[in-house]
């Protein structure tokens, strides 16, 4: 489960500190992946970076965890710019591209479809369970692996192209419907193995 938080929501007032620093300890601290999205301004120095934004992006690398960026390039009205915002976000842009890989993208269709297939590969390239160091040596019994049907397979590829990776469960008199992009994954009303669910078979309905 991935639960969204952002300063404007999950940070509370706090004394003893630069406001940057305390949204780092309240929130950043406990933040496993960050994304930063990037039209024409950079935000207001710190005293410790070139923004707010940047300082967390900065902290959170040096934890080493992962950070996607991704900036706009979508039409602005020029008499809406801020020189000084604009120039300062041209050059931690070209930074980052010197040191990383970031996204672009034109308009709202195109981040959001951009953005859904790339969040899924980021967890789970970077948050695949696996054995933590303090499990070396031990001996267990192995864990059957679980292998996904055919049609399951089906359905998660086809969910990785729709804008929203968007899944829809929809329980009917006959069993159950799983939707996504508009095709229905018919799952049968027969319980599987250990599961009393369904088995997803591979029919379709338009």
């Amino acid at each position: 489960m991935l639960m969204p938080v952002g300063w404007e929501t999950h940070s509370s007032p706090a004394m003893g500190d630069r406001p940057q620093a305390i949204i780092n300890n309240q929130l950043l601290e406990q933040t496993d992946l960050l994304v930063a999205v990037f039209w024409t301004r950079l935000g207001s120095p710190t005293g410790k970076a070139a923004s707010g934004t940047v300082e967390e992006i900065e902290k959170h690398i040096a934890a080493g965890k992962p950070a996607m960026l991704y900036f706009s390039s979508a039409p602005v009205r020029p008499d809406s710019l801020k020189n000084d915002q604009y120039s300062a976000l041209k050059a931690f842009k070209g930074s980052c591209k010197r040191n990383g890989l970031i996204e672009e993208y034109e308009d709202l269709s195109g981040f959001r479809a951009k953005f859904a297939r790339q969040l899924a590969q980021t967890v789970i390239r970077s948050f695949a369970p696996s054995a933590s160091p303090s499990d070396a040596g031990r001996i267990s019994e192995p864990h059957p692996v679980p292998r996904l049907s055919e049609g399951a397979r089906e359905l998660l590829l086809e969910a990785t192209q729709d804008n929203n990776g968007m899944i829809m469960n929809i329980p009917t008199l006959g069993g159950r419907i799983i939707q996504t992009r508009g095709r229905g994954f018919v799952e049968a009303a027969t319980p599987g193995p250990k599961h009393g669910g369904g088995v997803l078979s591979t029919s379709f309905t338009s």
